[in-house]
């Protein structure tokens, strides 16, 4: 669990993972420099060796979550991210440590469960709608299926994500990144329907607060635009090439030709793009996309 200032939410969240029915073997947390009692209420779980607390490199929610990945023990044989307020409902660890073990071993793979999109008080919620179109390295390339607070990686996942950590510099998405990693490597993305994660919206989201429904969905467009969306989409195109190593062939190839048609003409990236077959979830990501493309902004 990463943390920063969340004083707030922060027991609720603890509590929930504490009380699942496959009790984590470790509990991780870094806080990033907290002011507001954070630290403190940590510390009040660590005294009650409930959970480990680390100092955490103050550069951003990214380099926090990755600098505890590196920090895991060598026997632990999954990893759940956790964000600092949210709520876990009691079966998330069991059903996505039943999904991983159900793959092959030394197959680098990550679960991510399906969110209830929720309010502040969690008084209200409503499911996260599920992709159309099945997750994959063509996919990961333009947009991110899986959600760091719902995210569980498997040891080869770990493995990879702590060998490559040093290569990357600093993708801007942890979560983004390693979904990209895993699925350029061959990796699995396993996705689970049933819901297992209250997601808390709030004006103090670092990601995610109004980035559903249709004020996201107007907003979405000034994100293509701006160059924000093609900033975001380069930085971890270039974090992926200094691991390029570590991609299949296939998916090493299909990086550099996805690197090189974003240099191309206008028409010319739109259709080198679409030969590639990268692509967004839905009909509206999929027309971003496109547009993106004409307008070099992917």
């Amino acid at each position: 669990m990463a943390t920063h200032d969340g004083a707030g939410t922060l027991r609720a969240q603890i509590d929930s993972i504490l009380g699942q029915t496959v009790r984590p073997r470790w509990f991780l947390a870094s806080d990033d420099g907290s002011t507001d009692g954070t630290c403190e209420i940590l510390q009040e779980y660590a005294d009650n060796q409930e959970l480990t607390v680390f100092e955490g490199p103050c550069k951003g929610a990214t380099e926090n979550f990755l600098t505890l990945l590196a920090a895991l023990p060598q026997d632990a044989e999954y990893a759940a991210l956790s964000d600092q307020d949210d709520v876990w409902l009691p079966q998330k660890l069991e059903r996505a440590a039943r999904g991983l073990a159900s793959l092959p071993d030394g197959q680098p793979a990550l679960f991510c469960a399906r969110a209830l999109i929720c309010n502040d008080d969690l008084s209200s919620c409503h499911a996260a709608p599920m992709p159309d179109r099945a997750p994959g390295f063509r996919h990961a390339l333009v947009q991110n299926v899986a959600g760091g607070n719902c995210m569980v990686l498997n040891r080869a996942a770990i493995e990879l994500v702590q060998s490559a950590r040093s290569e990357a510099g600093e993708p801007p998405y942890h979560d983004w990144w390693i979904y990209q990693l895993i699925s350029g490597a061959g990796g699995a993305t396993l996705l689970d329907d049933v819901p297992t994660v209250k997601y808390r919206q709030h004006a103090r989201n670092a990601v995610g607060s109004g980035h559903h429904g249709l004020g996201a969905l107007l907003r979405r467009p000034f994100r293509v635009l701006s160059g924000s969306y093609g900033r975001t989409t380069q930085r971890h195109a270039d974090a992926l090439q200094r691991s390029a190593h570590r991609l299949t062939p296939e998916n090493r190839a299909l990086l550099a030709d996805f690197i090189a048609a974003r240099r191309a003409a206008p028409l010319d990236r739109l259709r080198r793009l679409r030969q590639l077959g990268v692509y967004r979830q839905g009909r509206a990501g999929t027309f971003m996309l496109w547009c993106a493309a004409i307008l070099g902004r992917v």
